[in-house]
């Protein structure tokens, strides 16, 4: 198995490799979706990072308010 990053950061070495073996892979289609991959990891732990803030938020204003019973 390849490590991501090497194909991240040298995909040159990696499209050499393949042509020695006479591999035929559309090595692009891997790097964008390895992109497309990465970049809804950082999306979703934004989102995670807003719902909790807003949980917070919404807890510390249970605080506030006081019922009187």
């Amino acid at each position: 198995m390849l490590d991501p990053k090497l194909l991240r950061e040298n995909p040159e070495l990696i499209r050499d490799a393949l042509k020695n073996r006479n591999v035929d892979l559309n090595l692009e289609e891997i790097i964008n979706t390895d992109e497309k991959r990465r970049s809804r990891i950082t999306e979703i732990q934004e989102l995670k990072q807003k719902r909790n803030t807003l949980s917070q938020e919404v807890g510390n204003l249970k605080d506030m308010i006081c019922l009187p019973v």
